[in-house]
């Protein structure tokens, strides 16, 4: 596993990490890669969230750490870690986002344009990212984290939990 520092400023760190976000999942990164899954993690509201990247193929990541409450408001970095997952982590990814491809990432309600049988509050700063990519097509979930699916929801969380500086995620 290769680690390092991602260096920000308060100031820039949101539009540092929009440049981040854009270059992990250029079309030149989607081309080497058959099957990705790219989403926040971490969410909270007093820090940005993390961000990861699987590769579906092979179980590689590259990951944007969230950064724990009592030392993201005065970080000058955050940690940047690229790995492979262990066997049994990468299969409960994999598997989830099968079933999140099968059943949609978004509540049927909001496509139809209706409003979505059930609430979500959170407390918890956007950006809400799950995205879902192959050289040959995209889906990604909602802004509004009510439109998002059970199962949409089910794989951010396990991704969460699997990606948590808590957790360090280890490889074989």
């Amino acid at each position: 596993m290769t680690a390092g520092l991602i260096k920000t400023r308060k100031s820039l760190c949101q539009p540092m990490l929009v440049a981040l976000l854009i270059g992990l999942s250029s079309p030149a990164l989607a081309q080497r890669q058959a099957h990705t899954v790219f989403a926040s993690v971490g969410w909270s509201e007093w820090c940005p969230p993390g961000f990861v990247q699987v590769d579906l193929d092979n179980g590689d990541f590259k990951w944007i750490a969230q950064m724990p409450r009592l030392q993201c408001q005065k970080a000058a970095s955050r940690p940047y870690l690229e790995g492979q997952l262990a066997r049994d982590k990468f299969n409960a990814i994999r598997d989830a986002v099968r079933t999140a491809e099968q059943a949609g990432l978004t509540q049927s309600e909001c496509v139809e344009g209706r409003p979505p049988p059930h609430g979500l509050v959170s407390n918890a700063g956007p950006p809400y990212i799950l995205v879902i990519s192959s050289p040959t097509s995209s889906r990604s979930a909602p802004t509004e984290l009510g439109c998002w699916s059970r199962q949409a929801i089910e794989l951010q969380r396990l991704m969460g939990r699997t990606f948590d500086l808590r957790v360090k995620p280890t490889g074989k």
